[in-house]
Parts: structure tokens; sequence; C-alpha cells
């Protein structure tokens, strides 16, 4: 049960940052094909380390999972497992208040 809930929620980030922005892209290249496309630089860094920090909390607890290297397996893969949620939690918010309250221009539309 974990395992489908690990990979439900790593498909959703993947399509949802690569596919939805890969999509808004070719769609932008096709309405505006006479103008070329803006995009914010802090905002796109941003949003790729949110990808990455989630990528490595899922990856990083299956890795130890599956090596079999510790003694204690079961508690030192949850103890793992909770430092990166908890991590991954305070990012977010973090990430929320950066873009909702303190840097509202980042995530503006930008003008050319």
């Amino acid at each position: 049960m974990i395992r489908v809930v690990q990979q439900s929620l790593l498909g959703s980030i993947l399509s949802n940052m690569l596919l939805v922005l890969g999509c808004a892209f070719f769609t932008g290249g096709i309405v505006h094909y006479k103008k070329v496309q803006v995009f914010n630089k802090a905002a796109a860094v941003v949003n790729s380390g949110l990808l990455l920090m989630a990528v490595m909390g899922i990856l990083f607890p299956a890795v130890l999972h599956f090596t079999h290297s510790e003694v204690h397996l079961g508690k030192s893969v949850l103890s793992l497992s909770r430092f990166s949620s908890c991590i991954m939690l305070v990012a977010y918010a973090s990430y929320l208040f950066f873009q909702l309250r303190s840097q509202q221009n980042f995530y503006s539309p930008v003008d050319e």
C-alpha cells in the first residue's frame, strides 16, 4: 500500500510539473507564435528545486529500503521518511509564503 501511495505521489508531481508545464509551453508557442515568450528565471529555479527535493524525498527512503544496508532496517527507513516528510512540509510552507506574500512580483505575468 505504501508503494502505491509513493508512486501515485511521484506520478502526480512529475505530471503536474513536467507534463502540464510542457503543454503550457507548447500551447503558448502555438497561440503566441509571433511573440517571444518570456519567463521569470527565479520562479523557474524555485520550482525546479522543489521538484528535485520531492523526488529526492521519495528516492532516499526507497534506496535505503532496497539496499538493506542498515541493521535496524524498519526503524531507519521510517525515521528517514519522517524526517524527509517534515523537511518537505517546511519547504512547501516556505514556498507558499514566498509565492503568496513576500515575492508576489516573481509570480506575476512578465511584461515584454
